[in-house]
C-alpha cells in the first residue's frame, strides 16, 4: 500500500508574520530512526538572508524561524561574533578565525585571553558572560595595582 503526503507549503510560497520571513526554496523527504517518513523544507530568510535552512513542516507549522536569526546556526558575516561584537574578537585564543565560529550570546566555552598582558585566563568563560559583562578582569593585570608597584615588588 503506496502513502500519499500532502505538502502544507508550495515551493515559492513566502512564509510571512512578525517573527519570519521565510521563502520556501525546495521540500523533500527523510526517513528517520523509527523508519517513520517526515517532511522537510529547505527554506531562504528574506530578513538575514540565510539560505541554507532546512526544517521540518511541524516546526514551520508551530511558528519556528529562521535557525540563523535565533542563533542556532552560526553564519559567517551575518551572525558570528565578529560581525555582531567585534570587540570580543581580542579575547579569543585563536583571534577571529575562532571568533567566527560562535555566535555572541553562545553558550559555549573558551579559555580568554587578557588583551592587556596577553595572558591566558585560567578559568573557561561562557561566551554570552563575556559578552554581558563587557569582557572580564584578568586576576594578574587589572587587580587594582599598579604596573610599577609590580615591577618594584618582583625586581
Amino acid at each position: 500500500m503506496k502513502q500519499k503526503f500532502k505538502w502544507k507549503y508550495e515551493i515559492g510560497e513566502n512564509i510571512k508574520d512578525e517573527k519570519r520571513d521565510l521563502l520556501i526554496s525546495d521540500r523533500y523527504f527523510i526517513k528517520n530512526k523509527d523508519n517513520h517518513t517526515i517532511k522537510h523544507y529547505k527554506y531562504l530568510c528574506k530578513k538575514c538572508g540565510y539560505n541554507n535552512g532546512d526544517m521540518i513542516e511541524n516546526k514551520i507549522l508551530q511558528g519556528g524561524g529562521c535557525s540563523c536569526c535565533y542563533g542556532r546556526t552560526v553564519v559567517e558575516g551575518i551572525n558570528d561574533s565578529p560581525s555582531t561584537a567585534q570587540w570580543m574578537v581580542k579575547y579569543f585564543q585563536g583571534g577571529y578565525e575562532e571568533a567566527k565560529l560562535y555566535t555572541r550570546c553562545s553558550h559555549n566555552k573558551i579559555t580568554p585571553v587578557c588583551p592587556e598582558c596577553k595572558r591566558t585566563h585560567i578559568k573557561e568563560v561562557i561566551i554570552n558572560n563575556l559578552f554581558h559583562r563587557h569582557g572580564y578582569k584578568c586576576g594578574y593585570c587589572m587587580d587594582g595595582i599598579s604596573f610599577s608597584e609590580k615591577f618594584i615588588y618582583f625586581f
